[in-house]
């Protein structure tokens, strides 16, 4: 099933719910949900040069990137988490936050096609 998908691959997901479907359903429906606020959030914090908000929200984000198995997505919302460390906003950071919205929307569309 997952070599048919680009943009996730649920064989962690599936290997860690013992192949529990309304488990596997509901990380996908919270991902669909929440992956779109994370973006919504870090894009705010960058128009307010919060990198500590940035880094604290790609932190959250980060295990719904490796539950469905993007990898992309997954060293993106890495990167951008280490802000809240460095607690600066660097000249790729608002490329990265863009990529990060992009990866996710196709993520979102593959996932909402699996169902």
């Amino acid at each position: 099933m997952s070599e048919d998908f680009h943009y996730t691959d649920l064989s962690y997901l599936e290997e860690i719910s013992g192949g529990d479907q309304s488990f596997i359903n509901e990380i996908i429906e919270l991902f669909v949900k929440q992956m779109p606020e994370s973006v919504e959030n870090m894009r705010e914090a960058l128009k307010n040069n919060d990198p500590v908000t940035i880094g604290e929200t790609a932190h959250k984000a980060k295990p719904s990137a490796i539950y469905v198995g993007n990898k992309t997505l997954e060293q993106d919302l890495r990167t951008l988490q280490e802000l809240k460390s460095t607690n600066t906003i660097g000249e790729d950071t608002a490329s990265l936050v863009d990529r990060v919205a992009a990866e996710s929307e196709r993520v979102i569309a593959e996932l909402q096609s699996r169902q």
